[in-house]
């Protein structure tokens, strides 16, 4: 017997036969009728990513779904039951959709209106029906939207509350629902100072990836005090273990002491939390997505690339528009594949990207 390595260079995911001959003189085997060999390879999809996906939000979030589920995937098209949405133009609703994206991608709408790009891609998941998830309330995403997907044939479902406190709750108790009990929730800051506010979504978004993979519910609460309603639900799941995202300075030392026993992933800057949580949440890294953790439209780009991030085991680092931190740096070289961008020059930098593709 031989074993014989097939390389296929099929660009399209699916099935597709392969067949083996192998040729020996009959003085060595005299019986050639067993010397064939049959059988079918399914690809499903290229362990290849692109170095660069650009474009607006809602065209990333289309390309990164297409990467997930490209047509023939037999665990795409067919089967993705389920596609989430949140709006395109603010982060607070979205920041804790994460952990609903272990099997379904993240779509970006706007509030009135859903692009062109995005409704041919939930047509094209869900070409017979299926799920879709909003998240906020019709401030967020109008009736006439989930109006327009019910009358397309899809079953909404609408996860909401009057802050995005107790929205992030809305999404625990879904997650609670569909995955069973989980053995940790994150806990992240509900908002940052006026002067920084790209600070209210960094922790959270670097988190995207891990909260996919696990299904743990991400919970938000002011930095100086822990909320009420997250203290509540909490106490009505008590087997899961609080994991603080972020130092003192996004959740506070009052916010850790009222909840008791805790773990804690953080960093002297939001950069580094990035990395401590790759480092610490992951088991098995193949290679990291990369966003501009201070550019105003980062928090989309990360949180759309968590499904990804999930089924590739591929963390999100940040950096910024115009430099390469050197915590990214550091854990970019751990690896031998090349970083996947989102966003174009203006989100991550010409000298960024050419620091990344450098050699270590």
């Amino acid at each position: 017997s031989t074993s014989i390595s097939v390389e296929d260079s099929a660009d399209d995911a699916g099935a597709y036969p392969v067949a083996v001959t192998t040729t020996v003189a009959e003085a060595v085997d005299p019986d050639p009728t067993d010397d064939r060999a049959e059988g079918t390879v399914v690809l499903t999809r290229s362990d290849v990513l692109p170095d660069t996906i650009g474009g607006t939000p809602a065209e990333v979030a289309v390309q990164l779904s297409q990467q997930l589920y490209p047509d023939g995937d037999p665990r795409g098209a067919d089967t993705a039951g389920t596609v989430v949405l949140s709006r395109d133009d603010a982060f607070a609703d979205s920041l804790t959709g994460s952990a609903l994206l272990g099997d379904a991608p993240l779509l970006f709408t706007g509030t009135a209106t859903v692009p062109a790009v995005t409704m041919a891609e939930i047509t094209r998941l869900l070409p017979d029906g299926g799920e879709v998830i909003l998240l906020g309330g019709v401030a967020a995403i109008s009736a006439d939207v989930e109006d327009r997907l019910g009358e397309a044939g899809h079953r909404v479902t609408r996860l909401a509350g009057p802050t995005r406190v107790e929205t992030a709750l809305a999404i625990a108790d879904a997650v609670v629902a569909r995955s069973g009990a989980p053995a940790t929730v994150g806990i992240a800051r509900a908002g940052g100072p006026d002067d920084n506010p790209t600070a209210a979504w960094a922790d959270s978004v670097a988190a995207g990836g891990w909260a996919a993979r696990t299904a743990t519910p991400i919970l938000l609460t002011p930095t100086d005090a822990l909320h009420p309603a997250v203290a509540a639900w909490l106490a009505d799941h008590d087997t899961a273990l609080p994991v603080l995202l972020g130092g003192t300075a996004a959740v506070s030392a009052a916010v850790a002491e009222a909840l008791g026993p805790h773990e804690r992933e953080a960093g002297p800057n939001r950069y580094a939390t990035a990395a401590a949580l790759a480092t610490n949440r992951w088991e098995d890294v193949d290679g990291y997505v990369i966003t501009a953790g201070d550019h105003p439209l980062g928090w989309a780009y990360g949180l759309a690339s968590a499904a990804l991030s999930a089924r590739t085991d591929r963390p999100l680092l940040l950096v910024e528009t115009s430099r390469l931190p050197t915590e990214t740096a550091a854990l970019r070289c751990d690896v031998d594949t090349a970083p996947m961008v989102l966003g174009g020059t203006d989100v991550v930098g010409s000298t960024v990207r050419e620091e990344l593709s450098a050699g270590c």
